[in-house]
């Protein structure tokens, strides 16, 4: 297997050929090079700074879409080796780059994650407004596109190449053909967002998870369908087992989807769970009741108990 490289899509714009889709802006008259992401571990930043060593660039900063470990984590390993290195992020995805424990306030976590060390890092130094507009970085000329939906907080980022950088807000073929149960925080914002994208005219898309594409339009009815059927399948677990907890919802849920025993697949269908559930209320397609101490979910009209109203 062939070490992961930087690879060329368009001008000075390049994309990660490992895993995870990191973007690389090389600017040839600075010989400075500007990464869209940093990857998800030590090791995949390690490889990348080689890489643009190897290709006689010097890592001058980082955009992050947004404040998932998949795409920051390696930030944190670029900024020990280069401690003035710049790091640009949206104030949301800021906070939480910087601070972990902020995703519990956020109820994104029942828990709230501590810094693998004691140091008090502040990996992002730059806000990035969040709306869309043109930034300069260093003298190069980015736009940034809002696309919350999958996270709170998240940009597209489009290069002077006209390559327009997707995140998670869209998933590829790949992803799509091994898991149904798609990551979305506000699936209403994501629809809204893949929309979105649908208006953007760019030489190439690159999808974190999914890599290089021309045309997208296929991909994103793809998405739209499975946060569609995610929503209705959680519709249907509610109106089937009436009056349940969330608990026994997000059971259900991994067992219609075959999802294993797993803290962290437990994790991650739990934000889905609670992301629909919240939308369902907002429509008013669902209600919550408390009973015996018990928060319950139904798809049953209320029925009026003289109770007073606190």
């Amino acid at each position: 297997m062939s070490k992961p490289t930087f690879i060329q899509v368009a001008g000075n714009t390049y994309c990660w050929s490992g895993k995870y889709a990191i973007g690389g802006y090389l600017n040839p008259s600075t010989r400075e090079a500007h990464l869209i992401d940093s990857g998800p571990d030590f090791k995949t930043a390690e490889l990348i700074e080689q890489d643009l060593t190897d290709k006689g660039y010097t890592l001058s900063s980082i955009l992050l879409t947004h404040a998932h470990l998949a795409s920051a984590k390696g930030a944190s390993y670029l900024k020990e080796k280069h401690p003035y290195l710049k790091c640009y992020a949206s104030p949301l995805s800021a906070t939480i780059v910087n601070d972990p424990g902020a995703s519990a306030v956020m109820n994104m976590l029942d828990y709230a994650p501590q810094q693998q060390d004691a140091r008090a890092e502040i990996l992002v130094t730059e806000s990035i407004p969040y709306h869309d507009g043109v930034f300069f970085i260093q003298g190069v000329k980015f736009s940034f596109v809002t696309l919350p939906g999958h996270f709170p907080g998240m940009f597209g980022i489009l290069t002077p190449d006209q390559v327009l950088f997707c995140a998670d807000a869209l998933f590829g073929a790949r992803t799509l053909s091994k898991q149904k149960l798609l990551m979305f925080t506000d699936p209403g914002n994501a629809k809204q967002s893949l929309q979105k994208l649908k208006s953007i005219r760019a030489s190439h898309y690159v999808l974190y998870h999914g890599g290089l594409e021309k045309d997208i339009s296929s991909l994103i009815q793809q998405n739209l369908q499975c946060i569609d059927d995610m929503y209705q399948q959680i519709q249907d677990i509610i109106k089937h087992y009436q009056g349940q907890t969330f608990d026994i919802i997000v059971q259900k849920l991994m067992q219609r989807y075959g999802i294993d025993d797993h803290e962290d697949h437990y994790e991650l269908v739990r934000v889905i769970a609670r992301s629909n559930i919240n939308q369902l209320l907002k429509e008013g397609r669902i209600r919550k009741k408390v009973a015996g101490g018990i928060l319950m979910y139904s798809t049953e009209q209320p029925v009026y108990d003289g109770a007073p109203s606190l």
